[in-house]
C-alpha cells in the first residue's frame, strides 16, 4: 500500500477509536506506556484507533497505525509530513463552534439531530432531538430511526456503553465478511452503516455531527492536501490561509423538459409509467456517472463526493492547475455528448471555488459563491460548444423523428433511447442490486451506458448474482456492487468474489411501484384503483429555503443569546446524509401502503403519481413524517402542489399543473399545499383550517353521504352557497396577501342564512347538531370537502 492510500485509510480510521473506546473495552497493553505527550491532550482515543488498525482491521500496515496514533501530535509520527496533512484535515473538518457549557461524559450523550440546530426567519429555537444509537437499517422502519425528543435530565443518568458494545460487535462481524480489506470504498460504506448515528465529538463540542461524516470529510480533505502537495512546490502544511482546496459544484439543467416532454401524447400513452420512471432513473445514473468520472480523472475517492442528489453535486478536490484543466475538459466532453445525443436538451454546468482551511470553517459562504457562479454559467449555456450546437446533421432526414421525444432517429416511429427508458423503468422496480462497471466500451450486459464517462449500469433482482459479478470483474476495470435499500446484507457476496477490483456498497433508491401479478400498473390501472372517479393525482413537493438552511441556518443559544454556529464541512455532510436517508430511503416505506408510483425522489424533492385519493392521503402522511424526521422544527418546512387528471390526460401537462400548484404554494409564503386551486396551510392557523383538518372534514361528509344521512345535493349546495356569497375582490394570492385573503374569507358572513336554511333538510339529529355548530367554520374552504366527496361518490 503506497503513501497516498495509507493516508486515505488513516484519515478514514483516525477516530474509529472513539467508537471502540465508548464500548468500555480496554485497548491493547502495547500502548500503556504512552501519555498525552505522545498523543496530545485530547488524543487518547488515538490509542484505541491504533489498536483497531493493528489487531482488528487486517490492514497489516504499520504506517496507518502510526498515523492514527499520532494524528493529534504529528511530530511524534515516523512520517510527520503525512501525519501533518491528517492533522490539518482533521482540524478543517471539525472546525465547528465549541460548546461553552463545559465538558460532557461521552458515554451519556446521544447525537443531537442536525435538524434541531437549524433556525431561520426569527422562529423560536427548536428543542433538541436525539438520534437513536443504532446501525442504519431501513428494515427496522422509520419509527426506529427517527429523532426522539428526550430531555437531558432524563438522559443524563443513562450509560450507552452496552449499546456501543452491541454496535461494535456487529461492526466487527461485518468487517470479517469483507474479502478485500484494502478496498477503500467498501470500508466507507461499512463505516456509514455503523457510525452515522454516533456523535463524532461530545466532550467539549456540540454533538450534532456524526462520526461517519467527520471520518469521511477528513479523508476527503487529507486526499486533497496530498494531491496539492504532490503537484505544487509551495505547499505549507501548517498554514490555514493557503488556498489548497477546490470546491466543485455541478448542476444539470433541462431535467424537467427531458423527462416529461412528449412529442406525440397519443402515441406515447403505452408504457408511459415505465418510460417516465426510466427517464428519471436515467438522469440519476447520468449524474452519478459524471461524479464517478470526475473523481476518477482527478484521482480522488468516493469520500470526496460531499453531495450528489436532485441533479446537483459537490466534490472536494485539490486547487491545482491540472485539476482545473481536467475539469474544463470533462465539462466540454459531457456537454458535447448532450448536444449529439439529446439535441442540447440537457446542459451540465460545472463551476469551482478555491478555498483555504479558514474558508472551510465557513462553508456557508463557499456555497453562496458557488451558487452565484452556477447562476452566471447557466446564462451562457454551451458557450464553449457553439460549433457543435450549430452543426447541421445532413445525413439523417428531419422527417425521421421519434414520436415520443421528437429527436432525430434513423429508425421508424421510436428511437432506441426511448425504448431503453421503458425497459429501464420496468427492470428497476423492486430490484435488489445495482452494479456499476467502469468500461471504455459498451456491453450487451449494460442496462445503461454513458459513453463519455465510461460507465455502465446493470440492475439485478438476484438471479445468478455471484456468477454475474465474477464475470464482470474479469471483463471490466472496476465493479461496484450496490445493494439497493438494504444495508443489512450489503456484504453478503464479498467472500464469494475473489477479485480485488470489486467494491461493495449500498444505495438508497426510491424504486417502489404499484404492481400486480402481471407487472407494473399503468396510469389507467392506477386510476381504476381510485374510489369513484377514475383519475390519477400527481404530487410535487420540495423543501423550503434549503439553500438558506445550508448557507446560514445553524444557530445555538448560549446564556440567552442566539448565535450563528460555524457551518463546517462536516455539518453540511451530516445534513445531506440525513436528507438522503429520508427522500431516497424511507420514501419506499411510505409509498407502498398507498400504491404510490415514485417517479422521482431524492435530495430535497419528489414527484409521485397514484390514484387521486391515495395521493391526497399520502400527501398528508408524508408531510407528517417529514416534520418528524426534521424534529418538528418550525424553520424546516416543505411545500407541495397536487394536480388531478384523467389517466389519459397528457402526463407532461399534468406534471406542469402540479408544478404550477407547487409554485403557488411557494409564492404564498411556503409551508403550504395547493389542491383544487386552493392554497392551504398544512395545520390550522387560528381560525383558518389547514389541509389535515379539511381532509378529515371531507371524510366526515363522505361517510354521512354513504350512510345516507346527507345527500349529494346538499354537499354540492355548500359550494354554491359559498360561490354566491364570497367576496368578489379576493386578492391574487402571493406571500403578502395570502393572510389578507383568508381574513376576507372569514369576514364574509353572507352565506350564513343560506347555510342555515339548507340545514333544515337534514333529518339525523347528531349530524344536524354538528353541522349547525361546526359546519359553518369550514365554508370558506368548502371547495376541498365538496371536491373530495364529488370525486369519491361518482
Amino acid at each position: 500500500m503506497n503513501d497516498k492510500k495509507s493516508l486515505m485509510f488513516a484519515a478514514l480510521l483516525h477516530d474509529i477509536g472513539k467508537f471502540y473506546q465508548r464500548t468500555g473495552k480496554n485497548h491493547d497493553t502495547y500502548y500503556n506506556n504512552l501519555d498525552n505527550s505522545d498523543y496530545g491532550l485530547t488524543g487518547a482515543h488515538g490509542k484505541w484507533s491504533a489498536d483497531f488498525v493493528r489487531n482488528f482491521s487486517s490492514l497489516n500496515n504499520p504506517l496507518i497505525e502510526d498515523l492514527v496514533l499520532y494524528h493529534h501530535q504529528h511530530t511524534k509520527s515516523s512520517n510527520s509530513d503525512l501525519c501533518g496533512m491528517l492533522r490539518k484535515a482533521d482540524h478543517n473538518s471539525s472546525s465547528e463552534r465549541e460548546d461553552d457549557k463545559g465538558t460532557k461524559q461521552v458515554n451519556k450523550e446521544l447525537m443531537i439531530s442536525i435538524f434541531s440546530k437549524i433556525n431561520l426567519h426569527d422562529n423560536p429555537l427548536c428543542d433538541e432531538y436525539y438520534v437513536p444509537l443504532r446501525e442504519i437499517n431501513l428494515d427496522d422502519g422509520f419509527d426506529k430511526l427517527k429523532p426522539i425528543c428526550n430531555k437531558k435530565e432524563v438522559m443524563s443518568g443513562y450509560d450507552f456503553r452496552p449499546e456501543y458494545k452491541r454496535l461494535w460487535n456487529k461492526f466487527l462481524e461485518d468487517l470479517d465478511k469483507i474479502n478485500n480489506k484494502e478496498d477503500f470504498t467498501t470500508w466507507l460504506y461499512l463505516l456509514k452503516k455503523y457510525t452515522a448515528t454516533i456523535p463524532s465529538a461530545a466532550y467539549k463540542s456540540i454533538p450534532d455531527i456524526s462520526l461517519y461524516d467527520h471520518l469521511k470529510t477528513t479523508a476527503a480533505l487529507s486526499l486533497a492536501r496530498y494531491e496539492y502537495n504532490k503537484k505544487c512546490s509551495d505547499y505549507k502544511k501548517s498554514v490555514d490561509t493557503q488556498s489548497i482546496y477546490l470546491m466543485i459544484n455541478g448542476d444539470l439543467s433541462g431535467i424537467q423538459k427531458f423527462i416529461y416532454r412528449i412529442s406525440s401524447p397519443q402515441d406515447a400513452q403505452k408504457n408511459m409509467s415505465k418510460r417516465l420512471r426510466g427517464r428519471s432513473l436515467y438522469i440519476s445514473l447520468l449524474i452519478d456517472s459524471v461524479v464517478e468520472y470526475i473523481i476518477h480523472e482527478l484521482e480522488l475517492s468516493s469520500a470526496n463526493v460531499l453531495f450528489s442528489a436532485g441533479g446537483r453535486f459537490t466534490i472536494l478536490a485539490d486547487n491545482t492547475s491540472s485539476t482545473k484543466k481536467k475539469l474544463d475538459k470533462i465539462t466540454e466532453e459531457i456537454n458535447n455528448y448532450f448536444i449529439n445525443e439529446f439535441n442540447s436538451e440537457l446542459y451540465m454546468s460545472i463551476v469551482s471555488q478555491k478555498c483555504t482551511g479558514e474558508d472551510i470553517a465557513d462553508f456557508g459562504n463557499i456555497i453562496n459563491k458557488l451558487n452565484s457562479k452556477l447562476a452566471a454559467d447557466k446564462k451562457h449555456k454551451f458557450i464553449d460548444n457553439l460549433k457543435d450546437v450549430f452543426y447541421l446533421e445532413d445525413k439523417i432526414s428531419h422527417d425521421n423523428t421519434c414520436s415520443i421525444c421528437g429527436n432525430l432517429t434513423d429508425k421508424d416511429n421510436r428511437c432506441n433511447t426511448c425504448n431503453k427508458h421503458v425497459d429501464l423503468g420496468a427492470k428497476v422496480a423492486n430490484c435488489k442490486y445495482l452494479i456499476k462497471c467502469h468500461s471504455p466500451r459498451d456491453s450487451k450486459d449494460f442496462d445503461v451506458y454513458i459513453p463519455p464517462t465510461n460507465t455502465g449500469y446493470i440492475f439485478k433482482k438476484g438471479e445468478n448474482i455471484t456468477d454475474c459479478i465474477n464475470k464482470y470483474s474479469e471483463e471490466f476495470e472496476h465493479v461496484e456492487v450496490s445493494r439497493l435499500n438494504n444495508t443489512k446484507d450489503f456484504l453478503e457476496l464479498s467472500k464469494s468474489v475473489p477479485k480485488d477490483n470489486v467494491s461493495f456498497t449500498f444505495s438508497f433508491l426510491g424504486n417502489s411501484v404499484p404492481q400486480n401479478k402481471d407487472g407494473i400498473l399503468s396510469f389507467e390501472q392506477l386510476a381504476k384503483n381510485a374510489k369513484g372517479a377514475n383519475k390519477i393525482g400527481i404530487l410535487k413537493m420540495d423543501v423550503d429555503d434549503l439553500g438558506q438552511i445550508f448557507s446560514e441556518g445553524f444557530k445555538s443559544k448560549t446564556d440567552d443569546k442566539i448565535t450563528t454556529d460555524k457551518i463546517s464541512i462536516s455539518r453540511i455532510s451530516t445534513l445531506s446524509s440525513y436528507l438522503d436517508m429520508f427522500f431516497l430511503g424511507f420514501i419506499n416505506e411510505f409509498t407502498k401502503k398507498h400504491d404510490i408510483y415514485i417517479n422521482y425522489s431524492g435530495g430535497d424533492d419528489l414527484l409521485v403519481i397514484g390514484a387521486y385519493d391515495n395521493i391526497i392521503e399520502f400527501t398528508c402522511e408524508f408531510r407528517e413524517k417529514f416534520k418528524q424526521w426534521t424534529c418538528n422544527n418550525k424553520s424546516i418546512n416543505i411545500s407541495g402542489g397536487i394536480s388531478i387528471v384523467g389517466s389519459k390526460f397528457p402526463i407532461g401537462k399534468a406534471i406542469h399543473a402540479a408544478d404550477k400548484n407547487l409554485s403557488k404554494s411557494k409564492n404564498a409564503g411556503k409551508d403550504k399545499i395547493t389542491l383544487f386551486d386552493e392554497i392551504l396551510s398544512w395545520d390550522d392557523n387560528g381560525t383558518c383550517y389547514g389541509y389535515n383538518t379539511l381532509l378529515e372534514y371531507s371524510k366526515y361528509l363522505e361517510k354521512n353521504v354513504e350512510d345516507e344521512k346527507l345527500s349529494k345535493g346538499f354537499i354540492y349546495s355548500l359550494l354554491k352557497i359559498w360561490n354566491m356569497s364570497r367576496p368578489n375582490d379576493l386578492f391574487n394570492v402571493n406571500e403578502k396577501n395570502w393572510k389578507k385573503n383568508n381574513a376576507k374569507k372569514l369576514e364574509c358572513k353572507l352565506y350564513v342564512p343560506y347555510y342555515k336554511y339548507k340545514l333544515r333538510l337534514i333529518k339525523d339529529k347528531d349530524v344536524f347538531k354538528y353541522l349547525d355548530k361546526e359546519g359553518m367554520k369550514y365554508i370558506p374552504w368548502i371547495k376541498i370537502p365538496v371536491s373530495w366527496v364529488s370525486l369519491r361518490q361518482r
